[in-house]
């Protein structure tokens, strides 16, 4: 997977759960005592050695000519990475033995502990850190560095829980295409594999905001023309069940211009109720969701729709007007029998 195009570094936990780092409470520091008790407490069942918690592995590829490797004898190396220990505290733990125990099931069904004994070779006042081509990874806890090859064959771990996979910048589409395939086929035969195929979830989830884009603008222009079409029917028919009134003013003087006036007025009155309880509940809805632009940018976006459907207004009254006018006195005060 690490020789694949486009993959700059993975980032390998080992699978340590059950693993317990124990040490001799004779060689225990100061440091080390700190974190057990901040950590896990005073220990009162082990009287004669201590195990360290809250801490990390790394398995590195020692190679032949690491000062690591060459320290090995009988007994297999092993790196600590202590942040806050004193210099002398460091001078003390050189040296000494660190065993890593874990029960295991054995093939007659019974539990039984295994133990590996290292011997801490190198001591380090800080933080795990590793940097590849330019990406930096930091582990804030205790961390033990080990011979990937020697805890795999031993049986301390049987592989790694956790991948994180650092990809290189600004890569083409076939080869994250290439590298998603080659994970997922890795994951698909992992029991408990937490792996998800981004660029079918990127396809799933741009369909669904499609889907839901193109339904949100039917649904808002549907909104506007029934709007629209709601205020000039109550007002035209309002006009049409008071023909005969609107009849007799015309008879006493009253201009069609006048007629369509009032009308107007009462279509901008419809309209401007409209408009504050929407701005109202427009508002409240805001406040009440997180947004992710300023509230003026939203309430801007609120007043060009409002002068919009006022622009479709005045459209629909102009048309009422011309309807008025073609009314004559004569056929309003007629009664229909």
């Amino acid at each position: 997977l690490q020789a694949v195009k486009g993959i700059a570094w993975i980032d390998k936990e080992p699978s340590m759960l059950n693993v317990m780092p124990v040490l001799k409470r004779e060689d225990a520091t100061a440091t080390i005592l700190s974190w057990i008790k901040k950590y896990a407490g005073q220990q009162n069942a082990y009287s004669e050695d201590v195990i360290l918690p809250n801490v990390r592995y790394v398995l590195k590829e020692w190679k032949k000519d690491d000062a690591v490797h060459a320290a090995k004898q009988d007994v297999p190396s092993i790196i600590l990475y202590c942040p806050g220990i004193q210099p002398s505290e460091k001078e003390e733990l050189l040296g000494k033995t660190l065993t890593l125990s874990k029960i295991v099931l054995d093939d007659a069904g019974e539990y039984s502990r295994k133990s590996w004994a290292f011997n801490i070779v190198q001591v380090v006042d800080g933080r795990y850190q590793e940097t590849v081509n330019n990406l930096t990874v930091t582990r804030d806890e205790i961390t033990f560095v080990l011979d990937e090859q020697f805890a795999l064959q031993h049986g301390i771990t049987k592989g790694y829980k956790d991948l994180s996979i650092y990809t290189e910048n600004q890569l083409s589409l076939e080869d994250t295409r290439v590298v998603y395939d080659r994970v997922f086929a890795l994951a698909t035969g992992t029991p408990g594999g937490m792996f998800q195929y981004i660029p079918d979830v990127i396809d799933d989830t741009t369909r669904i905001s499609d889907l839901l884009s193109w339904l949100g603008n039917v649904t808002f222009y549907i909104a506007i023309f029934l709007s629209i079409t709601c205020i000039y029917i109550v007002v035209y028919g309002k006009y049409q069940l008071q023909r005969r009134h609107w009849g007799i003013y015309r008879s006493l003087g009253m201009r069609s211009n006048s007629i369509y006036n009032c009308l107007l007025l009462e279509v901008l009155a419809y309209f401007t109720a409209a408009a504050i309880i929407s701005a109202s509940l427009y508002g409240v809805f805001l406040f009440v969701n997180r947004v992710s632009y300023s509230m003026a940018f939203y309430f801007k976006i609120f007043g060009v729709t409002v002068f919009a459907v006022l622009l479709l207004l005045l459209a629909a009254s102009l048309f009422m007007k011309q309807t008025i006018t073609k009314d004559s006195i004569a056929s309003l005060l007629k009664v229909e029998e």
